[in-house]
């Protein structure tokens, strides 16, 4: 992050949209609002949980998958306590010192890619899944049968009693291990009630949600990943 001796030390009402003028003046970087964060502050600011008709905006940055190809048409962006499109009043010295406080209280992150700073709701990370589900049949065949033979024969009589029975079963097994099943699962729970959106490839998972959940599935992946590759060695 570059350094920056910005300085905001107001007791009046701010909002996003202010901050990030203050900091593209003093500053000279481009500062950008992803749709996702206008999306959920307009719903935080209502007071209550609204339903927002159509897909909640995707994260403004390159290569992400569009939350319509992940998830349902509908969203509901639940309302958490304490967050505000605009603060009640705001001290920060420095950028970021000034960064860290916006995003905090707002309940969003930011990011600087060297050209600009972002504020985002939202993030979308795709990871590898180094094992793949397994499927085995086992067949068992069973053969019991039984053969007599009993005869006589002398001069031109012959009386003979033959026996041929027989009996085969056949026992099939099928066993499969739903490790993809038990990942998804997993991930699932980990989610965001009403915004978090996972999509399952082979030998990948794409998630979108807050940072926050990104790393614990970050965590959580890596970890299966690890065990998954102890077991098979």
């Amino acid at each position: 992050m570059p350094g920056c001796p910005i300085i905001i030390n107001t007791r009046q009402s701010i909002t996003l949209q202010q901050v990030a003028q203050r900091i593209s003046e003093n500053c000279h970087i481009p500062v950008r609002i992803t749709p996702d964060v206008q999306a959920y502050l307009s719903v935080t600011t209502s007071g209550s949980t609204q339903q927002i008709r159509g897909t909640v905006p995707p994260p403004d940055t390159g290569g992400m998958v569009p939350l319509a190809a992940i998830g349902s048409s509908d969203t509901t962006l639940p309302r958490l306590q304490g967050n505000t499109a605009s603060l009640p009043e705001l001290k920060a010295s420095g950028l970021t010192s000034l960064l860290n406080a916006v995003a905090s209280r707002l309940g969003i992150s930011r990011r600087y890619d060297g050209s600009h700073i972002t504020f985002y709701y939202l993030d979308t990370r795709t990871f590898p899944v180094t094992y793949m589900d397994s499927r085995v049949a086992y067949n068992a065949t069973v053969v019991s049968g039984t053969m007599s033979s009993n005869g006589s024969s002398g001069g031109t009589a012959s009386d003979a009693i033959s026996g041929d029975a027989s009996n085969t079963q056949t026992t099939t097994v099928d066993m499969k291990s739903a490790l993809y099943q038990d990942v998804k699962n997993a991930v699932s729970s980990m989610l965001t009630p009403g915004i978090g959106r996972m999509f399952m490839s082979t030998g990948f998972i794409t998630v979108t949600d807050t940072p926050q959940v990104l790393e614990t599935v970050r965590t959580f992946i890596e970890k299966r990943n690890e065990e998954m590759k102890r077991r098979w060695c």
